[in-house]
């Protein structure tokens, strides 16, 4: 009678331990955990992005979800690591949020969230202006305006991207940048577009050169 016990214990045993691990691997497989992870892969990252996603910028969603750049560095946001991967693009290096001490005292941290060390100016991105919640966005502007009187304080080059730059970014960014350090982004672009400028104008020159037989013609019968 124990055996037969035993062996109906046994069983039932064998059968939880069976539904335990179905569930673990429906939870496993489901849509849900395989988005869990906090820098969970992108398809757009195979292809050239644009910079807002499609219906805009949404800082309930958008903002603030923690991300990695092309290069596997964590940022904090979306827009962060479509700036990063900007620049990794382009060839522009680039820290994330580097440590400057300012305050009175010298003992109040700063973490910009860029630095771009070959031209040594360094890149914050205002995301949170327009944020709902009034107390956050209060402590958001006062801490932003800290910290850009600070850079001023000290000399800092600090070049500010708002959310509204984000529609124009490729050609606000590199203006932005030379009205703060008085340098081109990209001078050999500049060295291209002259070139380019100076071929068109001289096949314009060649082709005005080149007057028609009519048009030769009267210049002749005119000076007779």
């Amino acid at each position: 009678m124990d055996g037969i016990f035993f062996y109906f214990g046994f069983l039932i045993l064998v059968l939880i331990i069976l539904l335990l691990l179905y569930q673990s691997k429906e939870e496993n497989e489901s849509p849900k955990s395989r988005n869990n992870s906090p820098y969970r892969a992108r398809e757009e990252d195979a292809s050239p992005e644009p910079w807002l996603p499609p219906g805009g910028l949404k800082l309930k969603t958008e903002y603030g979800i923690p991300s990695e750049t092309q290069t596997g560095i964590p940022v904090k946001s979306d827009v962060e690591r479509r700036m990063g991967n900007y620049f990794t693009t382009h060839n522009i290096q680039w820290k994330y949020e580097p440590t400057i001490w300012g305050g009175r005292y010298g003992n109040r941290a700063m973490h910009p969230d860029f630095y771009l060390p070959d031209h040594d100016v360094y890149v914050e991105y205002w995301g949170m202006l327009n944020v709902e919640d009034t107390v956050k966005k209060k402590k958001y502007v006062d801490n932003m305006n800290w910290k850009i009187d600070e850079y001023h304080r000290q000399g800092i080059k600090l070049i500010s991207i708002y959310e509204e730059d984000l529609v124009t970014f490729i050609n606000t960014f590199p203006r932005r940048f030379e009205e703060v350090t008085g340098t081109k982004l990209f001078p050999e672009h500049e060295k291209d577009e002259k070139k380019l400028v100076g071929e068109r104008e001289e096949d314009r020159k060649s082709r005005v050169g080149k007057a028609s037989p009519y048009w030769s013609f009267q210049k002749v019968k005119k000076k007779k």
